[in-house]
């Protein structure tokens, strides 16, 4: 073998280390990233289900409060109901109330 032949071959043995040990950096690296992807991804879906389940009891919460107005709403539309009625009643004329009259002479 020729010194230039060895210097050849030690260059490329040098070069495929140098290949090799940046090629296995890169992949620790992207190992690493991908895990703290992955742990940054469960606590964000941690975080979601833990703001949907609140979202959803202020959601009930709501609707309760809401039916709980409608009921009451119904309550005071029947007391006005009656109301009305009774006012219609005293201002509606009866159709007895003239035969009435008639008969007591007033």
């Amino acid at each position: 073998m020729t010194p230039e032949l060895i210097a050849i071959l030690s260059c490329a043995v040098a070069l495929g280390a140098l290949g090799y040990q940046m090629n296995r950096g890169i992949r620790q690296e992207i190992d690493q990233f991908r895990l703290e992807v992955r742990t940054d991804i469960g606590q964000l879906r941690q975080e979601v289900r833990t703001d949907i389940g609140q979202l959803r009891q202020e959601v009930r919460t709501d609707i309760q409060e809401v039916r709980t107005d409608i009921g009451q709403l119904r309550e005071d539309l029947s007391h006005l109901t009656e109301r009305v009625a009774r006012i219609e009643g005293l201002l509606t004329p009866k159709p007895w109330h003239d035969q009435e009259e008639a008969r007591s002479g007033v």
